[in-house]
């Protein structure tokens, strides 16, 4: 996902929709599109993934994080 700053990765993310995987070197965190349910605030998504990835809570706006997203089918029976 290419974004120039902060606010255009935040306005760029579908919550319930996109799964979200950062990276920045060696650390790397994946939330589920699930995950919203629980965070559906963006910035608060985006800090607890920063978190399991063991980066600072502000990772996400560091202009050289890798961010991916992705979506996911759900099954049921």
């Amino acid at each position: 996902m290419e974004f120039k700053d902060a606010e255009d990765l935040k306005s760029q993310l579908k919550p319930g929709i996109h799964g979200v995987i950062l990276s920045k070197g060696w650390q790397r965190a994946t939330f589920l599109p699930q995950v919203w349910d629980q965070l559906p605030d963006k910035e608060m998504f985006l800090k607890h993934l920063c978190q399991k990835a063991g980066m600072g809570y502000e990772c996400w706006a560091d202009p050289e994080i890798v961010v991916e997203v992705y979506e996911a089918e759900y099954f049921s029976e």
